[in-house]
């Protein structure tokens, strides 16, 4: 019996291996094949959040977070620097949140500023392998923010990803990540104008956010509270802010919306500072999604934010 459990190690050493070997493989080469892709953009940002010394506030989120903040004015109005993980949905918000692990320090502030689609059970119990993957390409040091009970997904998705990467390398496309975003991963692109005001005769653009019968799942509350925990105890805080959104895109009563911040506070401990009606934005401001701002958009909503940490009290001694 000893020798047959030590054969079966064995064999697990050397199947493990062998996985191990194959993954570093194909993930590590050839390498860049994904750096002009909008995920990759993730590399730049968590590279400026661990090299950015001092007290940050960092912020959490979807695209909304990448076209709604002007990280520049934040930090003229706060004090302090601003590292803006906030990139795309598509990477889910559990391995965005997990970026936070990177660098946080004693006196961080973190703001969560998800699209609403948070409160659902996966949002914080799977991770969309694909961009994941291509997101972080052979930027090894960023898979061990994947969490342990995601690796199943990540290895499922090695030979569709090693597919992938080699018709990118053939066909690799335009190159978003250095037209869009400068060497920090933050968004240059002007974008003066909306192409949402006809949102309402344009199928193509619509995008309706109903919370109506929709709660805070047990799988959200469960991850945010423990992130609270982690938080708190790394000497930092944490807090919640709407994200910015077409106020044509509401499909409830704004009611819900209210609702919806009374459970997160009291299922997490995570306190909201801002009102989510006040960040329904007309057509005017947003500009080609439900969830983007344009240029004055995004100083617009910079402005609101930094007025609801200030009545909040979270910025009295950062100057």
């Amino acid at each position: 019996m000893k020798r047959f459990l030590a054969a079966a190690g064995s064999v697990a050493a050397l199947a493990a291996a062998a996985i191990a070997i194959l993954f570093f493989g194909i993930v590590s080469f050839p390498r860049g094949v994904f750096s002009h892709t909008y995920q990759s953009v993730i590399q730049d940002k968590v590279r400026y959040y661990e090299q950015t010394k001092g007290r940050r506030l960092i912020l959490v989120g979807g695209s909304s977070a990448a076209y709604g903040i002007d990280e520049e004015r934040l930090e003229q109005e706060t004090g302090c620097k601003v590292a803006n993980l906030g990139l795309y949905g598509g990477l889910g918000d559990l391995f965005q949140t997990q970026l936070v692990r990177a660098n946080l320090q004693a006196g961080d502030l973190v703001v969560l500023a998800y699209e609403y689609n948070w409160i659902d059970e996966e949002s914080f119990t799977t991770i969309p392998a694909d961009m994941v993957m291509s997101g972080i390409d052979d930027d090894l040091p960023l898979y061990r923010f994947v969490p342990l009970r995601q690796w199943p997904s990540v290895l499922g998705y090695l030979f569709p990803y090693a597919a992938k990467k080699a018709e990118y390398a053939k066909n690799p496309g335009e190159d978003i990540h250095h037209t869009l975003f400068d060497e920090n991963g933050r968004l240059t692109e002007d974008r003066p104008e909306s192409l949402l005001l006809d949102y309402a005769e344009n199928p193509e653009a619509q995008n309706p956010v109903d919370l109506a019968g929709r709660h805070v799942s047990r799988e959200s509350a469960a991850y945010l509270s423990a992130f609270r925990t982690y938080v708190e105890r790394r000497g930092a805080r944490v807090v919640m802010a709407a994200p910015p959104l077409l106020a044509d895109a509401v499909s409830c009563d704004p009611e819900e919306f209210d609702r919806i911040v009374s459970e997160t506070e009291d299922l997490t401990g995570i306190e909201w500072i801002s009102r989510p009606q006040d960040y329904f934005y007309p057509a005017e401001y947003m500009y080609d999604t439900v969830y983007h701002c344009n240029s004055e958009g995004a100083r617009i909503r910079t402005d609101m934010l930094y007025a609801d940490l200030d009545s909040h009290e979270l910025t009295a001694d950062w100057r």
